[in-house]
């Protein structure tokens, strides 16, 4: 079963796949997402999803009557993902060890990290993850968003950059396209900083160190960069939001295991294939 977004399937629609005993696996693939989009269990979907509802539980909601609803959202997203996961430097270092041997024996920790897993069940990820958690949020609350992926221009500029690669968005809001980076952004916002890769036209985007980078998709004609001063001000607005939201998450202790109980009785447990040291 292929899906574009999380969007696609309610709570409920999953746990009817669940029951149903049918759909193992399903494969989360957009046009932008590069490579080849990723496949997971049906029970870590479950637990995705499960997580995504709370993450999104406090966000702004699309309203006609407010000029800046879109934004607020965007704004809502792009500062929670930064403080509910760490990037995952471990997984960095073996992805860019040349030893194939590393490569191989970390294989499913550099899959967890690039993708909704690594988000949403391990709490770390690295750039393809972060970039790809923000797009299936913004999907859920009907805001178009797409994953670019590149690479420096020369050989040259990898290894000044010390990278083969990186992941961002562009996001649609307002009827333009907007530049971010989360996953560069994320001391920015924990520290409390002025917001660098925050909704930059593809221009403004040019000036870091780590772009242009070579892709083969389509890059949106990104022309508007939003000033400063509505910035600041989504960013302090948003802020009070999401701290609110992140000190009143730890209610209810018996979830977790009402959820367990649910899918230790459909035999779920027993084809889990989460690695061993995140259990």
């Amino acid at each position: 079963m292929t899906i574009k977004s999380t969007a696609e399937l309610s709570l409920k629609d999953i746990e009817q796949l669940l029951k149903g005993g049918k759909v193992e696996e399903v494969s989360i693939k957009d046009d932008s997402f590069a490579p080849k989009g990723k496949t997971y269990s049906i029970f870590d979907l479950y637990l995705i999803k499960l997580k995504i509802q709370e993450f999104l539980k406090d966000c702004p909601n699309l309203d006609p009557q407010n000029p800046t609803a879109e934004k607020e959202i965007f704004t809502y997203i792009y500062l929670k993902l930064a403080q509910i996961a760490k990037y995952d430097d471990f997984v960095y270092d073996l992805k860019n060890n040349r030893d194939s041997f590393y490569l191989y024996m970390g294989e499913d920790l550099i899959s967890a990290a690039a993708g909704l897993d690594g988000i949403f069940i391990h709490g770390e990820a690295v750039c393809l993850g972060f970039a790809e958690a923000l797009r299936n949020l913004l999907a859920e609350k009907e805001i178009s968003a797409a994953v670019l992926t590149g690479g420096p221009k020369t050989l040259a500029e990898a290894k000044k950059l010390h990278k083969s690669g990186h992941a961002w968005n562009q996001v649609y809001l307002d009827n333009k396209w907007f530049n971010c980076d989360v996953t560069f952004d994320i001391n920015n916002i924990l520290s409390e900083k002025p917001l660098r890769y925050f909704l930059k036209s593809n221009k403004d985007f040019s000036h870091y160190k780590n772009y242009p980078l070579n892709t083969n998709q389509t890059i949106e004609p990104a022309t508007s960069t939003l000033s400063n001063e509505e910035t600041n001000e989504l960013v302090s607005k948003l802020s009070l939001v999401v701290t609110s939201s992140l000190l009143t998450k730890t209610e209810d202790n018996k979830k977790p295991k009402l959820i367990s109980s649910i899918l230790t009785k459909l035999n779920f447990f027993k084809t889990r294939t989460t690695p061993k040291q995140f259990e």
